[in-house]
Order: structure tokens, then C-alpha cells, then sequence
């Protein structure tokens, strides 16, 4: 099933183009691996997946269908979470969430900081708050950029696992990755120039 189509995006920042004319589908219980170099358009072509940016030409078409509440759920380099608000208020900030976000922070050593400001967290911890804010939305489409960058090793496997359980719900994941063994069984390529 087609969960998203991109027809020939394009867009520039200051005449510079840095999407041009570029096409793909996504489909259900996939994932994405978008690769390319420093530089070369990675995180401005999610950001235009995501809805995030207008594209200068082309359109994005998103579907949802059940058990999800979203079409796209986003996770960047800016990780969008409020500083001065606590782990759980920036899970539950603005989504309608049918998971108990204490379980979920359990299941990644984070809930004895539950009510901890996000300011005082470690970047890695950070990044799981994010991941959980994304995962909790209930999206069909996940979008991430460089999810992996911050995490240890046993924070990889839970983002796999939950990665996993999402895709046998009928979800599908696009995400940028660096870390060189990126090996993942059954992951569909894209190469940015």
C-alpha cells in the first residue's frame, strides 16, 4: 500500500538549487534509508516530505489509514522539544497520545526523569525524548533525520525494535543515517548527488 508519493520536487535556498525535480513512493511496512554526503540536500528533502517546507515546484501526497491518527510524524536535527518543560509534558505537549508515556520512558531508562526539566538531560537523552514524542503520535509515516546520532548501543536496539513494531502495524520509515555499518535487512536506498 502507498503511504506517500513526491512528483518532481524542486527547491533552492538563494537561487541555489538544492532539490531538483526529484520523485519517489513510499510505501507501507518499508524503510528509507536516504543517503549523500554533507551538503548535498538530505535534510531539506525530508523537510519537504515532511510538510515542513513548501517546495518551489512538485507536490507531496500523504495517506493515513487505521490503526494510525497522523500521516507523518517528524524528528530533525532540532529536536523540537520545549527546554523548560518536563520529559513528559513534551511527549504529551499537542498530540492526542493513547500510550502511558511512563511505561514507554521506562522502556528506555528514562523514567526516574520524568519530571525532569529537558534542559537538564544529556543530548542522548534528548534524542530518546524526541523519539518518544514521534513514536507516541501514532504516525503512519515516520520521518528521521539522523535518529542514530546520539544514541549508545542499547538505545540503537530499542529505536530498531520500536522501528520493527511499527512496520508490523502497516507504518513505513524514511531516516537519514552516518554511522557506516548501516546494514539494516530489507531497507530500500535513495542517493542524494
Amino acid at each position: 500500500m502507498n503511504i506517500l508519493t513526491a512528483k518532481n520536487l524542486s527547491f533552492s535556498y538563494d537561487k541555489i538549487p538544492v532539490v531538483s525535480n526529484w520523485s519517489a513512493q513510499v510505501d507501507a511496512q518499508k524503510i528509507y534509508h536516504l543517503q549523500g554526503a554533507n551538503g548535498s540536500g538530505k535534510s531539506t528533502l525530508l523537510r519537504l516530505l515532511a510538510g515542513i517546507l513548501c517546495p518551489e515546484s512538485g507536490e507531496v501526497n500523504a495517506c493515513l489509514s487505521a490503526p494510525f491518527s497522523y500521516p507523518i510524524a517528524y524528528v530533525g536535527h532540532r529536536l523540537g522539544l520545549h527546554p523548560y518543560l518536563s520529559v513528559v509534558e513534551n511527549i504529551n505537549l499537542d498530540i492526542v497520545s493513547h500510550c502511558n508515556p511512563v511505561a514507554m520512558l521506562e522502556s528506555v531508562n528514562l523514567h526516574t526523569k520524568q519530571h525532569a526539566l529537558v534542559a537538564t538531560l544529556s543530548v542522548g537523552q534528548k534524542q530518546k525524548v524526541a523519539l518518544l514524542k514521534m513514536i507516541t503520535q501514532q504516525a503512519m509515516l515516520w520521518i528521521m533525520d539522523e535518529p542514530l546520532a546520539n544514541l549508545d548501543e542499547q538505545g540503537e536496539a530499542w529505536l530498531w525494535g520500536q522501528i520493527n513494531r511499527h512496520l508490523d502495524l502497516g507504518g513505513a520509515v524514511i531516516l537519514t543515517a552516518h554511522q557506516r555499518h548501516f546494514d539494516h535487512i530489507g531497507v530500500n536506498t535513495w542517493h542524494m548527488a
